[in-house]
């Protein structure tokens, strides 16, 4: 198998076999990303698909996060589940998504969820929580008769395309397994790192 398929399939297992422990329709990831001078930020995102050209999720176009991505877009991810004793270090190049791909994620999300996206502006400073559930307040009364919550313009999504993927298992036994698939101008190379 091709090393850059192997590495995203060993992703999509852990993703699987993590879902069996703990039954979810979400996967946490941490998102790291830098600003315009360089400075680094972090925070948790929900892993939506791995797709053939890398890892996909979602946000405000106005979030922290998507205003450091459109500065640069270098980024990183690491998932983590402690009871598989295992974790996936990933990075590469975030872009836009479509429309249209923003649109089928859009109608997954709860109507709840929905309603909080339109309410929330990300990044800017909240006067105080009341304000927000006047907001919040204002668009379920908006949308009270529609049957589906319109997508904002603000919703956008990411897919993270990898250069270098990591895989780290632990083991009880022996020392704990590190492979590293990189990106080459020739294609993907495997290295097997020191513990």
């Amino acid at each position: 198998m091709d090393p850059y398929k192997q590495a995203l399939q060993a992703i999509r297992d852990m993703v699987e076999e993590a879902k069996q422990i703990a039954p979810s329709d979400l996967m946490v990831m941490s998102l790291a990303t830098v600003d315009a001078v360089g400075q680094p930020s972090v925070r948790t995102v929900y892993l939506q698909a791995v797709v053939d050209s890398g890892l996909v999720f979602f946000t405000s176009c106005h979030s922290r996060k998507a205003i450091q991505l459109a500065a640069n877009p270098r980024a990183a991810v690491c998932l983590y589940c402690q009871p598989l004793a295992r974790q996936i270090q990933v990075e590469g190049t975030a872009w836009l998504l479509g429309e249209e791909e923003a649109d089928m994620y859009w109608a997954t999300r709860g109507r709840d969820s929905q309603l909080a996206a339109w309410a929330s502006s990300q990044a800017e400073s909240l006067e105080s929580r009341e304000d927000f559930e006047h907001r919040l307040a204002e668009y379920r009364q908006r949308f009270d008769f529609r049957r589906q919550v319109p997508k904002p313009r603000h919703w956008c999504g990411y897919c993270l395309t990898p250069e270098r993927i990591e895989l780290w298992k632990k083991s009880w036994r022996y020392p704990q397994q590190r492979v590293c698939y990189q990106k080459a101008p020739n294609g993907w190379s495997v290295t097997h790192v020191n513990p």
